[in-house]
C-alpha cells in the first residue's frame, strides 16, 4: 500500500503555482478545490462550465441599473438589467448584444411605450405601461407589461 506524504504534496506546490518574477504576486494557481471563509476579487472572475452551489448574498449590484428619461434606448450587455424611466417617450430594447437568457425589468414614473424589437412575443398595452419584464431567447424578447393606477 502506497503512503501519501503531506510533505510530498507540499513539495509539488511550486508546479501548481505561477508567480510574477518582479512582484512575487501569484498570477496562476492550479487547484481542484479551494476552501476559504472569504474571497475578495478586485478585477474579474471568469470560468468555463463552472458550477456554483450554495446561497448567494450580494452586496452591491448584480447586473446593471440604467436611468432613462423620455425617449430612451436601453444599453444592451448585462445578463440582468433594470431600467428606471421618467418622463414621456418610447423606451427601445435592442435585440442584439444580450446573452441568451437575459432578464430585463423596466419601471416608469412617467408615461412610456415600449419597443421590444422585431419578432418580440407579448401583449403591448401602449403608453399605459408602468412596469415590464422580459426574457431574451437569443433572438427575440418574450415580455410581459402591466399597469398601475
Amino acid at each position: 500500500m502506497a503512503v501519501k506524504s503531506k510533505s510530498r504534496r507540499a513539495a509539488d506546490l511550486p508546479n501548481r503555482l505561477v508567480q510574477d518574477k518582479k512582484t512575487g504576486k501569484i498570477t496562476s494557481l492550479a487547484a481542484q478545490v479551494v476552501n476559504t471563509e472569504t474571497v475578495s476579487i478586485t478585477n474579474s472572475l471568469s470560468g468555463v462550465n463552472g458550477t456554483f452551489t450554495g446561497d448567494v448574498d450580494i452586496t452591491g449590484s448584480f447586473g446593471s441599473v440604467q436611468d432613462g428619461a423620455g425617449t430612451y434606448e436601453v444599453a444592451a450587455g448585462s445578463f440582468v438589467t433594470t431600467v428606471i424611466h421618467t418622463g414621456v417617450g418610447t423606451v427601445s430594447i435592442p435585440t442584439e448584444g444580450w446573452p441568451k437568457g437575459s432578464q430585463i425589468s423596466i419601471v416608469t414614473s412617467g408615461t412610456m411605450t415600449l419597443d421590444w424589437g422585431t419578432n418580440a412575443k407579448g401583449v403591448s398595452i401602449g403608453n399605459s405601461v408602468k412596469m415590464a419584464s422580459g426574457t431574451f431567447d437569443g433572438g427575440k424578447w418574450f415580455y410581459s407589461e402591466s399597469t398601475a393606477s
